[in-house]
């Protein structure tokens, strides 16, 4: 399969092209900018179109996890993403456990990942050590009716996007959450009240299944990155030149 071009080199240069623009600047010095930026991201973009992006749904229904009773956590490095304070339950035969919202979780069978101790750490993490995108997921509450996930999309410790999710205990919800270039997502679950007729209310659990995410598998080597910003902003050099150009012959013009 031929590489796609990574999305994640034009999210960065759109939105550096809405940061950049200072209204407040000369016309001359603020289309500098614009081309010089403009030129330098153009350049990861090109870099970034020998990047390889996989997408795959990670279903938790890998062979080792069988019959699995809710002890066992997610592995790192499982789905290529690393996972804290998820683990895996098997959601069609539920063991040990009495009518519930696993009954209703799962999307392929037989497991989900849930929140293993929203009690004591309420917060889930989905992490990569590189850029991936969150597409999608299947998400079901455990034990209470609208029950409130909060998801943090973040690169590199500044948070990007930031949704809610409400959230059923009698169905399984497909979540789209186009979270494009994050290294890290945070679930955060509260709120809802409990669903009556199931066990007990044990806490803001919720259940996760068919999770659609987009991952870099081959990262350009440095040099790569190096040259295509060097030839790049030769032409934004260029651009510099030919706007002192025009504004000198605008101000002679004027004389």
């Amino acid at each position: 399969m031929p590489p796609k071009v990574d999305p994640y080199a034009t999210l960065v240069q759109r939105r550096f092209d809405a940061l950049l623009i200072d209204s407040a600047a000369p016309p001359a010095r603020r289309g500098f900018r614009v081309n010089m930026f403009k030129s330098f991201f153009a350049g990861l973009v090109i870099a970034a179109a020998t990047s390889a992006v996989a997408s795959t749904t990670i279903n938790f229904d890998d062979p080792s996890f069988e019959s699995a009773s809710g002890d066992f956590a997610v592995p790192n490095g499982y789905g290529g993403l690393n996972w804290t304070n998820f683990n895996v339950y098997d959601a069609v035969h539920h063991p040990g456990l009495g009518d519930s919202g696993y009954d209703f979780a799962w999307v392929s069978p037989n497991n989900v990942a849930f929140t293993a101790f929203p009690n004591q750490f309420p917060t889930e993490i989905i992490s990569s050590d590189t850029p991936f995108t969150l597409n999608s997921a299947y998400l079901t509450s455990v034990w209470r009716d609208n029950l409130n996930v909060q998801v943090i999309g973040s690169l590199g410790g500044n948070t990007i996007y930031t949704e809610t999710f409400t959230l059923s205990a009698t169905a399984n919800t497909l979540e789209t959450f186009n979270m494009v270039g994050v290294d890290k997502v945070e679930f955060t679950p509260s709120g809802g009240t409990f669903h009556d007729g199931y066990q007990g209310d044990f806490g803001p659990y919720f259940a996760m299944d068919n999770v659609s995410v987009d991952l870099i598998t081959e990262v350009p080597e440095p040099s790569t990155w190096f040259a295509a910003v060097l030839a790049l902003g030769a032409i934004g050099f260029s651009q510099r030149k030919r706007v002192r150009a025009c504004a000198s012959f605008a101000v002679k013009g004027h004389s």
